[in-house]
């Protein structure tokens, strides 16, 4: 009897630690797409679009103590120029927190880098594909940036 019982909790402790690794991927996946739809966006230099993304963004991001920053001032920006800077602080925190294997996503990503964002200051944003299509400037300058490449986690 007490083997059986043992094998029962062991089989409910595993399938409870399987829902919250799934539940955890979903929301860092939900992640992922709402900040490629800012990126989207915001290269379109779709106010209406970028700010209700945002909001969306930063709501889904809750969870994660490491983006706090970053959606904090998403959620609070007026304008395309303050989500700008918003999703700035937002990528600089995503990327450290995945390098340091404390968010993983479910797809490859990539690091990319425009030298002219912010009177020159320059920044970088994640994107799901090599092809440069830049959220700072949006039509104005599209495709300025290049790829530095892949984001990696540390956790294996």
């Amino acid at each position: 009897m007490k083997i059986k019982l043992s094998g029962i909790i062991a089989s409910a402790l595993f399938y409870f630690l399987l829902v919250c690794t799934a539940s955890a991927q979903k929301n860092e996946d939900k992640i992922v797409f709402h900040y490629l739809k800012l990126s989207h966006s915001l290269s379109r230099s779709d106010f209406k679009k970028a700010s209700k993304q945002a909001v969306s963004l930063a709501n889904e991001s809750v969870s994660f103590s490491a983006l706090k920053q970053g959606s904090d001032l998403i959620r609070k920006a007026k304008n395309l120029e303050s989500i700008r800077e918003g999703f700035s602080v937002f990528s600089d925190s995503l990327k450290t927190a995945v390098e340091k294997g404390k968010f993983v996503p479910g797809e490859e990503l990539f690091v990319v880098h425009c030298p002219m964002a912010f009177n020159d200051k320059g920044a970088d944003w994640i994107s799901d594909q090599k092809k440069v299509i830049n959220p700072y400037f949006g039509d104005e300058m599209l495709h300025c940036g290049s790829v530095k490449g892949n984001l990696k986690s540390s956790k294996k």
